[in-house]
């Protein structure tokens, strides 16, 4: 990641203050990002948006001393991680309207979908399968098969990685097909 901050540098002299300066405090700023968020992929995230930040206008700082710098950083760090926990909070009333109000109405515009999809004709199982799973899951496959969204409009939606999407969207699937098995029920996804 040095070396794409270092690109978006023009002057060789600030080139090296930035490396050195992200030398020092690069594992401070990933240490106090994983402080505010809790997990490891969010708090990267954070410290590359922040250090990104902090290149696209390091010819504007005018740091008396290093300390200066990382007190910068760490309250740039502190202002996205806000936003982030506003972002997550905005999602989270989403779903949650979305789980208590409309997922019998999105369930049962899921029959249609689900008929595509099953060989047999006892949809009401595999309704009742789909509300079994965790909410990662069922979100994830929620979103994809009946808002017909793209793995890239869920990511952004849930503020995960599309790697993630396909991800839940794979274990989701399995782990459907594995309650529709117990249950006796042999549908082809």
């Amino acid at each position: 990641m040095l070396s794409l901050y270092l690109s978006m540098l023009v002057n060789e002299t600030d080139k090296l203050d930035f490396e050195n300066l992200y030398r020092k405090y690069g594992n401070s700023v990933l240490k106090y990002a994983k402080s505010l968020v809790h997990h490891q992929q969010n708090a990267e995230d954070l410290a590359h948006n922040a250090w990104l930040y902090m290149a696209e206008h390091f010819h504007k700082f005018h740091f008396a001393n290093e300390d200066l710098f990382k007190t910068y950083i760490l309250t740039v760090v502190k202002n996205r991680s806000t936003s982030f926990h506003r972002r997550q909070t905005k999602e989270m009333e989403l779903f949650e309207d979305m789980s208590d109000d409309s997922i019998g109405n999105l369930m049962d515009d899921c029959e249609e979908l689900l008929f595509a999809y099953c060989e047999k004709e006892d949809c009401q199982t595999v309704i009742e399968s789909i509300k079994q799973l965790d909410d990662c899951y069922r979100d994830v496959l929620n979103l994809f098969y009946l808002k017909e969204r793209s793995t890239q409009e869920i990511a952004k939606m849930l503020c995960i990685k599309d790697s993630t999407v396909r991800q839940r969207l794979s274990r989701g699937r399995k782990k459907l097909i594995a309650i529709l098995q117990e249950k006796g029920v042999n549908y082809e996804f």
